[in-house]
């Protein structure tokens, strides 16, 4: 059952983290008061599943809730936001972009008929339109009070953590889950090369790294950093990063520049972890020496 005490809350964009966060929401006791997508199929998908309506145009979602949620695309939020406020003269709703990246002021013509805006961005990866909203989520939040302490109360809810992110910090704070999520994978894939390089194929590769990554996750969440790290850098160990360099020089050297890349930033851990001065400067002078 909807819990009356909670904002009505419309979606608008129903693919995998709009949807996701309706499930969610539904899941905890808020009614989604209404459904839009491009997509007509998504939205009645998502609308049936939550016992909700699917509207015809993105402004009835709007008059018909509290809170309105835009999962749209970031480029597409500021002309999807101007084109609504020529329709919402005298409205004194609220709008809440998912943009991590986009900051509050994307949605200043909705502001300037008379909305409340902000911005609300769950620190997760959402592989379907079903993710889970996992326990311990950072919700990334940009509100101006009464919207703040709603979204507050919505983060809490969803057994979530607030993050307060700055308008002129929102780009920097994206580029840090860029580096958590989207750049892990890369690296995987080249580690998972350098198998293929040694014979293994691809699927067995991966999943012979796999063990690996998960205890390193493991570890920082346990440890924390700099303690996590281990290896040969954080050993102070250079004779196994030279012939790591060598071996990349003869069989790989498409991965020479992102392993230097990588060592540099690894050592200034390795320092943090204890490294003794003469280790530092003999791994600082083998990764800088070498570097092509």
């Amino acid at each position: 059952m909807a819990d009356e005490q909670r904002p009505r809350v419309g979606i608008i964009g129903a693919g995998r983290v709009g949807s996701s966060l309706g499930y969610a929401l539904h899941t905890h006791g808020y009614k989604i008061a209404a459904v839009w997508s491009r997509n007509s199929d998504h939205a009645h998908e998502l609308a049936t599943d939550i016992h909700a309506p699917v509207v015809t145009t993105p402004p009835n979602v709007l008059v018909l809730a509290d809170v309105t949620l835009l999962a749209l695309a970031d480029d597409t939020i500021r002309p999807f936001a101007a084109d609504m406020a020529t329709h919402l003269l005298g409205h004194h709703g609220a709008v809440v972009h998912l943009s991590g990246a986009q900051d509050a002021a994307v949605l200043a013509p909705l502001a300037a008929v008379g909305m409340q805006t902000g911005a609300l961005h769950p620190l997760q990866t959402f592989a379907h339109k079903r993710a889970p909203i996992l326990s311990g989520t950072a919700f990334a939040v940009e509100a101006d009070e009464p919207l703040h302490t709603i979204l507050r109360t919505l983060v809490t809810d969803l057994d979530g953590i607030l993050l307060d992110i700055p308008s002129a910090s929102r780009a920097l704070y994206h580029a840090a889950g860029a580096f958590t999520a989207n750049y892990t994978v890369a690296l995987m894939a080249q580690a998972v090369a350098l198998l293929e390089q040694c014979g293994i194929s691809k699927e067995t590769g991966l999943q012979a790294l796999l063990p690996l990554l998960r205890g390193t996750v493991d570890s920082l969440n346990e440890t924390g950093l700099p303690n996590a790290l281990t290896g040969p850098i954080a050993r102070g160990d250079s004779g196994t990063v030279q012939r790591h360099l060598t071996a990349l020089t003869t069989h790989a050297p498409q991965h020479l520049a992102l392993y230097h890349l990588l060592g540099e930033a690894t050592l200034q851990l390795a320092v943090e972890r204890g490294l003794t001065e003469q280790q530092q400067q003999d791994l600082a002078q083998l990764l800088n020496t070498t570097k092509m």
